[in-house]
């Protein structure tokens, strides 16, 4: 097993600078916050940029440009960095990523701190077969320009049918930018509305999710559950949040027992 937490044999020498490749969606800034107080705890100087998820090889390399002792970069896809990537290791810069699929590899990252989000889907799949009975009808929303929440994508359908045979999924996919304006979820009712035997929204991801009690609020959808999936750098957070009351989970959440997780909510 790898080793998290290790003593240091000597304090690190200051003035090494960090560029840190923010995530345009707006976890990006609270990801980079947690990143700059470590760097500044360190006496290192600490910068962003806000790639573009379509082409974040152009950030990395301005990154590259800059001439860092260390590049962070979270959620973006490494198949889209490739050339940036054989660059950094050219010039001697480490790239570190987290939030993003597979392990450290001679050809990839140097570092990767969050490999998948499996189990946060495992925690939010069983609150939701226990909710139903065991016939969910099941949507999950995802955004494919993310390759570690299409990790989801492929563990879910590879397991709904053997943990809750009566259970339904499809997937729907939005955009970066979908999130970011807003229309993620008049588009999430859309489909709903053109679906309506759906009663539950998976989400993978935080952002897309904020917007979509007041739109179904707003169409009438007040039947409709949803649940979330929160990544954090530290701890997955299961958010279980039904029509227009929004209940936090508080960070311990995964570790209760699905079973007994699934009750104790109902009972509030």
């Amino acid at each position: 097993d790898p080793v998290l937490v290790a003593p240091l044999s000597a304090k690190p020498p200051t003035g090494k600078s960090v560029v840190f490749l923010q995530v345009p969606l707006d976890t990006g800034p609270k990801y980079a916050h947690g990143a700059e107080e470590a760097a500044r705890a360190l006496g290192w100087n600490f910068s962003t940029l806000v790639y573009d998820t379509a082409n974040p090889g152009a950030a990395l390399q301005q990154a590259i440009n800059l001439k860092p002792d260390f590049i962070m970069v979270t959620s973006a896809s490494g198949d889209l960095m490739r050339t940036q990537l054989q660059a950094a290791r050219d010039a001697g810069i480490p790239v570190l990523s987290c939030i993003t699929p597979g392990a450290p590899s001679p050809d990839g990252f140097a570092a990767n701190c969050i490999q998948n989000v499996v189990d946060s889907a495992a925690n939010v799949l069983d609150w939701m077969i226990e909710d139903s009975g065991g016939t969910a009808n099941i949507v999950h929303v995802s955004i494919p320009a993310f390759p570690i929440l299409e990790v989801t994508n492929t563990w879910l359908k590879g397991n709904v049918p053997s943990r809750c045979p009566n259970c339904r999924l499809s997937e729907f996919h939005i955009t970066a930018e979908d999130v970011a304006s807003g229309a993620s979820a008049q588009n999430i009712v859309g489909y709903l509305r053109a679906n309506p035997d759906v009663k539950y929204v998976l989400f993978s991801f935080s952002s897309a999710a904020a917007p979509l009690p007041a739109a179904l609020r707003s169409a009438g959808l007040d039947d409709v559950k949803y649940n979330e999936q929160r990544g954090r750098v530290s701890c997955p957070v299961v958010m279980a949040m039904s029509t227009a009351r929004t209940r936090r989970s508080p960070s311990w959440w995964p570790s209760w027992p699905p079973r007994w997780r699934s009750r104790k909510w109902a009972a509030r």
